[in-house]
């Protein structure tokens, strides 16, 4: 998964969130800062080229992309490992 911060001018709030949960997108955190949204969205990462397509709909929308991956668990903790296939860090090879 990956974390997308976006930053929209108010008024889009509602089309934003269906457009995550269309997206399977997770965690959706919505700030409101003057006359903008901002939004915390964690998306699978084969979805997000086509996530940034659609919300590229709207007025101008600046979007930070964190370059690291996100593993999402559900509790309970101790069903963690189970949760995930492999742990070992990549090589940047």
């Amino acid at each position: 998964m990956r974390q997308l911060i976006i930053k929209i001018p108010e008024g889009h709030k509602e089309e934003i969130l269906k457009t995550v949960d269309e997206f399977k997108g997770k965690n959706t955190i919505h700030l409101q800062n003057g006359n903008h949204d901002i939004f915390y969205v964690f998306l699978p990462n084969q979805k997000v080229n086509d996530f940034l397509k659609r919300i590229d709909e709207y007025e101008e929308p600046e979007v930070n992309l964190i370059p690291r991956g996100v593993i999402s668990m559900y509790p309970p903790a101790s069903e963690a490992p189970d949760q995930v296939a492999d742990v070992q860090p990549k090589s940047s090879l």
